[in-house]
């Protein structure tokens, strides 16, 4: 299951991941690195990086209890200036996913942002690579 995640969200996270502009020496966070392989991208991208993953499931942000109140924890956490990036390919609520997967729950690229502005992230970008493939970006001041 693992391997198979990596390999299918690769063009998802490669894409989103230049959209952050990553700079040599950042400290980053995956939440939610799944099968790992993010991690050593971020490591890629970064000289004398220092990059840290952790999931609560197998799954991502589909699946995150009270996920404004985790975006504001997000924000807490996070230096003046950092930049938080989610990366979603399902953006449908009734999609076939959703109606496959007990508990999953899916948001619009539109709700995200909102609730990334609810939780006090600036400069919130909706970017779209392909109608279900998104990024979202917002800065804490």
């Amino acid at each position: 299951m693992l391997k198979f995640m990596n390999l299918c969200h690769a063009p998802l996270t490669n894409w989103g991941l230049k959209l952050v502009d990553i700079q040599d020496g950042w400290t980053m966070l995956d939440i939610g690195c799944g099968g790992g392989a993010t991690l050593q991208r971020l490591l890629k991208r970064s000289q004398d990086a220092k990059v840290y993953g952790i999931d609560i499931s197998e799954e991502t942000v589909y699946f995150w209890p009270d996920l404004p109140h985790c975006l504001q924890e997000v924000r807490r956490v996070l230096k003046s200036g950092g930049k938080f990036a989610i990366m979603v390919e399902v953006v449908d609520g009734d999609s076939m996913w959703t109606n496959v997967v007990e508990g999953m729950t899916a948001y619009s690229p539109e709700e995200l942002k909102t609730m990334l502005e609810d939780a006090g992230f600036i400069q919130t970008e909706i970017h779209r690579m392909k109608p279900s493939n998104v990024t979202i970006i917002g800065i804490k001041e």
